[in-house]
């Protein structure tokens, strides 16, 4: 788990340094590379512990802060980070390991 969330933080780390370069590729090379980010992101909430499904929490929440700071972000691109957060929101609150007040912190 501890590599897990090394890995997600490392990711989100890259594609926030590098955002603005990232986001002047062709919009197609760009969102395919995001979903599959977020792909990433949620699919490691769902299968992993409560450490893992905190951490991807944290992860959606610096990848929103991205896209917020750009003001040119293609609405689907907004629509796919969103659904990822639902499910990781979801999947989080459901997770028996964490207590509610651990996410109403965040």
């Amino acid at each position: 788990d501890e590599t897990i969330v090394t890995v997600i933080g490392g990711l989100v780390k890259v594609f926030r340094a590098f955002f603005v370069l990232l986001s002047s590729l062709p919009n197609s090379i760009f969102i395919n590379k995001w979903i599959s980010l977020l792909n990433v992101i949620t699919s490691y909430t769902i299968n992993s512990s409560k450490e893992v499904a905190l951490c991807t929490l944290s992860a959606i929440q610096d990848l929103l802060t991205a896209l917020c700071s750009n003001e040119s972000v293609p609405k689907n691109l907004w629509e796919e980070t969103w659904k990822a957060w639902e499910c990781i929101v979801i999947t989080t609150s459901k997770h028996p390991e964490i207590p509610q007040r651990t996410l109403q912190l965040m």
